[in-house]
């Protein structure tokens, strides 16, 4: 997944895997969700992790996705500045 702006880019990756937009996971348990901000002179090297219906599943300050119920949800992956982000729907059973 990756997420331009002015110079800069935002990919994230789950298990490894890059360009992945979709992730199934049972209730109980945990994802890591990294990122990489590019180029590496860019200022803004930070993102924000916010999960859309958290009765689903939620993400930590790390970027780790804790599955807590059955359902769907979309867990956004914000740049520092709050501008550009990518999404990762999130399907728990």
């Amino acid at each position: 997944i990756i997420v331009p702006w002015t110079g800069t880019t935002l990919s994230a990756q789950t298990f490894g895997h890059y360009h992945q937009q979709s992730l199934t996971m049972k209730v109980g348990d945990s994802a890591k969700l990294n990122y990489t901000v590019t180029p590496s002179s860019s200022p803004f090297k930070l993102a924000i992790f916010d999960a859309w219906d958290e009765k689903v599943a939620f993400a930590d300050g790390d970027g780790t996705i804790h599955a807590i119920g059955a359902g769907s949800t979309t867990v956004r992956v914000w740049s520092v500045r709050g501008t550009n982000y990518t999404d990762v729907k999130v399907t728990v059973s």
